[in-house]
């Protein structure tokens, strides 16, 4: 059994916190590849403790071990040039899978869904920009990019943070939801926070299988830089960015 395969097999004898480690890991598994055990729980806001109890649970004597199988998985299934490439040739590779896929966008992004959004944007009275790890990045990009546009808009980079305003929620608000594979805690409370208020919702997602999209106000799904079942050492930032910088186009408009 390889190492995600391993991991979804043990969810059901995981505890809610021990599945939001899950959840937080599997976005993105560079970081256990490049932090440590104090620094990845610092970047994924989980206790260690609950990461050592996580790691334990499916099948692994401590961190230590779950990142050294962790790094040999990804390594497997990455698409990133050999390492008896050349430099040059190396930088080339990852310039034009980039290329490739930005070259894309314009199929995945409609002229109508942008208009539709700005239209969320400027009709609401708050907004609430959702996104966690990576694509906590893109929250904050887009979060500074709105305030030049007079925009006032709240950044909830962590499940803890949407708890305190879920008695807060109105019908005139608004959510925008940054999640790559949105499968994690935080996408499904936000959505339930956006539920109770009957609050509008937009996802930004790279997972065209969730079934968040049907729950959206507006769902845009951009392409992926790899293969959401696998992870890749390339991430899905500056995809993320692009569409943000799409985005403040149309706004300005």
């Amino acid at each position: 059994m390889d190492f995600l395969a391993n991991i979804h097999s043990k969810r059901n004898t995981l505890t809610k916190s021990e599945l939001k480690v899950c959840d937080l890991i599997l976005e993105n598994l560079i970081h256990v590849q490049r932090n440590s055990f104090s620094e990845l729980a610092e970047r994924i806001d989980m206790t260690k403790p609950t990461i050592l109890r996580f790691c334990q649970k499916i099948g692994y004597s401590g961190y230590n071990e779950f990142k050294y199988e962790c790094i040999k998985y990804v390594n497997s299934t990455s698409q990133m040039p050999s390492i008896e490439s050349e430099p040059i040739e190396k930088i080339e590779k990852i310039v034009n899978k980039y290329h490739d896929i930005l070259k894309l966008l314009p199929q995945f992004v409609k002229d109508s869904e942008m208009t539709g959004i700005v239209g969320l944007i400027r009709g609401a009275r708050r907004i609430r920009i959702v996104g966690v790890v990576n694509s906590s990045v893109s929250a904050w990009q887009l979060h500074y990019a709105l305030l030049m546009f007079g925009i006032e808009t709240s950044v909830f980079d962590s499940e803890e943070k949407l708890h305190t305003i879920d008695m807060c929620v109105k019908e005139e608000d608004l959510f925008l939801i940054y999640s790559v594979g949105a499968k994690s805690s935080i996408v499904k409370y936000a959505f339930q926070l956006a539920e109770s208020g009957n609050a509008k919702t937009i996802l930004v997602t790279m997972n065209p299988d969730t079934e968040y999209k049907k729950k959206s106000t507006q769902a845009v799904v951009l392409p992926s830089i790899t293969n959401l079942k696998s992870q890749s050492l390339l991430d899905s930032v500056p995809i993320l960015a692009i569409f943000n910088e799409i985005l403040i186009y149309y706004l300005s408009l």
